[in-house]
């Protein structure tokens, strides 16, 4: 089976398989990689992971979530705020990247009380910078969905 220069793959080890690199984000030299160089100028004039001298830099996968490209689709509503992918290019381009995130909201907290002489009923809607009632802290150090450690590893 021929496998072509830039085909990434998920390897389910820690050995990076031979005549490939891990998507790491480390730095390789154009002349020994030159397959792959070229493979990553996607039609342009340079690496579009960014370069430094007669070097290039892989694509870097480590801790993120693969998301499809937009395409213009406009399923990505923050796609204009994608981040430089190493060459300067922002947007909606392959290999930009996007902050993590929590979609914006607001909780009602809200009290029901029956004293002897009738009832009560009191909500409170807080806005962002508002006082009142509070929760307690609950969670982790990030919003995440159940996920397994995998390697991503691109052919050279």
């Amino acid at each position: 089976m021929i496998i072509p220069t830039g085909y990434t793959m998920i390897i389910p080890i820690s050995g990076v398989p031979s005549g490939f690199l891990e998507c790491n984000g480390q730095l390789v030299s154009k002349t020994t990689y030159a397959n792959l160089y070229n493979f990553l100028k996607d039609s342009g004039v340079s690496c579009i992971y960014g370069e430094n001298g007669s070097n290039f830099y892989l694509p870097d996968y480590r801790g993120r979530f693969m998301r499809d490209w937009d395409h213009g689709a406009g399923q990505d509503p923050d796609s204009a705020t994608r981040t430089d992918r190493g060459d300067g290019q922002i947007g909606d381009k392959v290999g930009t990247i996007q902050a993590d995130d929590f979609l914006s909201h607001y909780h009602e907290f809200g009290t029901n009380w029956d004293p002897p002489f009738g009832s009560y009923n009191y909500w409170l809607t807080l806005a962002s910078g508002g006082s009142g009632i509070n929760t307690e802290y609950t969670g982790g150090n990030e919003t995440r969905p159940k996920n397994i450690n995998m390697m991503y590893c691109i052919k050279t």
